[in-house]
C-alpha cells in the first residue's frame, strides 16, 4: 500500500468515527458489559470451588450402615493415639494367628511348602495384598520377610509341632513406639490362648495354655486405603512366635 493510500485510508476511518460516534460509545458500554458479566460469573464459580474446597478440608460424606448419606467431621490422624494402636493390634490378631487345623482345612489339604499356605488360607492371602508392603526398591524386605511367617507355618505343620487348634483367650500390647519423624510405628503384641493337641492314645484333644508373640513395622498411607483396610495400613517387617505342643 502507498504512502498515500494509507493516509486516505486513515482519514476515512476518522470520518467513519465521527460521524457514527454513537457507535464508538456503544462498543464501550458492551465491552464494560461483557467484563463485568465474565467477573461475576468467575466470581461465582470460585465460590462454589471455595465452598466445596472448604466441606472437602472439613469432613466427608460418607454411607451408613442404612445407605443413608452421612457428613463427617475430618479429624488428624495420630499414630501414637490408643485407637490407632487397637486397630493395628486387630489387624495382626485377625490374620496372623492360625492353627494347624485352620491351615489345612480341616487337615483335608497337605502343606509341602509355603505357597501352600497361601493358596489355602484366605486370610494371610488378604493380608498379603492389603497389607503389606509392594515397594521393594524402599523396603526390600517386607515380603521375604512375610514369607518367613508363611515358611514358619509350613515347617511347624510339617514337623507336626502347630498345635491342632489355637483360641486366643488375652492380648496385650507389651511394647509400641510411633517414629514421628519418619511417620512409623513398631509394635508388639503378647497373645495367651488356649490350645488344643491330638491325643493319639485317648483319641481326644488335651488343653494347654499357650503364648503367642507378634512383632511388626509399619506405615500408614490413605492413598492405598480400601475397604478391607481403611486406614491404609502397610506393614515392611513382620515377625512371628507362635504357640507349639
Amino acid at each position: 500500500m502507498k504512502i498515500k493510500e494509507k493516509v486516505e485510508f486513515t482519514e476515512r476511518i476518522k470520518t467513519f468515527f465521527k460521524l457514527n460516534w454513537w457507535l464508538l460509545w456503544i462498543s464501550y458500554f458492551a465491552l464494560c458489559f461483557f467484563v463485568y458479566y465474565t467477573s461475576e460469573e468467575m466470581k461465582q464459580q470460585n465460590e462454589e470451588v471455595k465452598s466445596l474446597l472448604i466441606k472437602e478440608v472439613k469432613g466427608v460424606v460418607f454411607l451408613g450402615a442404612n445407605g443413608q448419606a452421612v457428613f463427617g467431621e475430618k479429624q488428624r490422624l495420630d499414630g501414637n493415639d490408643e485407637n490407632f494402636k487397637k486397630a493395628v493390634k486387630n489387624i495382626l490378631l485377625h490374620y496372623l494367628i492360625h492353627d494347624s487345623s485352620s491351615l489345612t482345612k480341616s487337615f483335608n489339604v497337605k502343606i509341602n511348602e509355603y505357597m501352600d499356605i497361601v493358596r489355602n488360607s484366605d486370610e494371610l492371602s488378604e493380608f498379603y495384598k492389603n497389607f503389606i508392603v509392594k515397594d521393594k526398591k524402599n523396603y526390600p524386605n517386607a515380603i521375604p520377610l512375610f514369607q518367613s511367617v508363611l515358611l514358619g507355618f509350613a515347617r511347624a505343620i510339617q514337623e507336626d509341632t502347630l498345635p491342632e487348634q489355637i483360641v486366643p483367650t488375652e492380648s496385650s500390647i507389651t511394647s509400641y513406639l510411633w517414629n514421628d519423624k519418619e511417620q512409623t510405628f513398631d509394635i508388639i503384641i503378647n497373645v495367651k490362648a488356649n490350645t488344643y493337641i491330638y491325643n493319639n492314645i485317648n483319641n481326644n484333644y488335651d488343653l494347654k495354655q499357650g503364648t503367642l508373640q507378634i512383632r511388626a513395622k509399619g506405615f500408614f498411607n490413605l492413598f492405598v486405603n480400601n475397604n478391607i483396610n481403611p486406614l491404609g495400613v502397610q506393614f515392611f517387617e513382620i515377625g512371628l512366635t507362635n504357640a507349639s505342643k
